[in-house]
């Protein structure tokens, strides 16, 4: 049975998958987590829940380097799904997340460098995109929801 660390994902998120019920012999981890975690391109088709994508993001959000961003894009009605269950990962390692509804806060905080992850629907992010407050070289990761 491989562990947590043998599947490259930081401590911290490797504490909240196992908090919320993941195992790190579960196929849905040991599939996605290390891919994402090495910053490979990957494609997984789960139930239209975050929480199935849970070792994807746990994985993207262990590959995000100090001073780089991660992006994930979803639909308006699950914005805050994906914030609640990004918010669980990323609260032990101090990640800072916006869930972006609209671009104002997001526009603030992104121009303080205040984010780590930034949670938009496609036309918000573009949006901010327009407005200079979303770099493409600061992303360093990516996920599609």
């Amino acid at each position: 049975m491989p562990s947590f660390q043998e599947l490259h994902l930081t401590p911290s998120n490797a504490a909240a998958l196992e908090r919320l019920g993941w195992s790190p012999d579960d196929a849905g981890v040991r599939d996605t987590a290390p891919t994402a975690a090495r910053g490979h391109n990957l494609v997984a088709f789960t139930p239209p829940v975050p929480a199935y994508a849970a070792p994807a993001l746990a994985g993207l959000l262990s590959r995000v380097p100090q001073g780089q961003q991660a992006l994930l894009l979803a639909p308006p009605g699950q914005l805050d799904e994906w914030g609640a269950l990004s918010h669980q990962l990323g609260r032990e390692a101090g990640l800072r997340i916006q869930v972006a509804h609209g671009t104002a806060r997001a526009l603030r905080r992104l121009k303080a460098d205040a984010v780590d992850l930034v949670i938009a629907s496609p036309e918000t992010a573009l949006s901010l995109l327009r407005r200079s407050a979303l770099r493409m070289d600061s992303i360093a990761a990516l996920l599609l929801a």
